[in-house]
């Protein structure tokens, strides 16, 4: 985006190297920032404890692998409609994959 200075017009490519070097100037910089307060560690512990529902963040868990084991008590033809109905749950969640 060109920038117009007192009527002329200066591209971003020509004005970038003097912007980088007052930049790097210490002066400019402390003297831009002065003005700056700087937040205090008591301060910040305050926010947080003060807007805990802000920063909160349900459980969650994430599931890799659902194992449902066919035993002597529980046959595999058991087990299968168990399985499927769980895969089935899973796939209905809004959980990735």
């Amino acid at each position: 985006m060109p920038i117009r200075v007192t009527g002329e017009v200066i591209s971003e490519a020509d004005i970038a190297p003097a912007m980088a070097s007052a930049l790097a100037d210490p002066t400019l910089t402390e003297s831009l920032t002065a003005k700056l307060v700087s937040s205090r560690r008591k301060k910040i512990s305050e926010h947080y404890r003060k807007n805990t529902d802000r920063f909160y963040a349900p459980e969650t868990v994430l599931v890799a692998h659902l194992v449902r084991n066919a035993d002597e008590r529980t046959g595999e033809v058991t087990a299968r409609p168990r399985i499927l109905k769980s895969r089935s749950l899973l796939a209905a969640s809004s959980l990735p994959e």
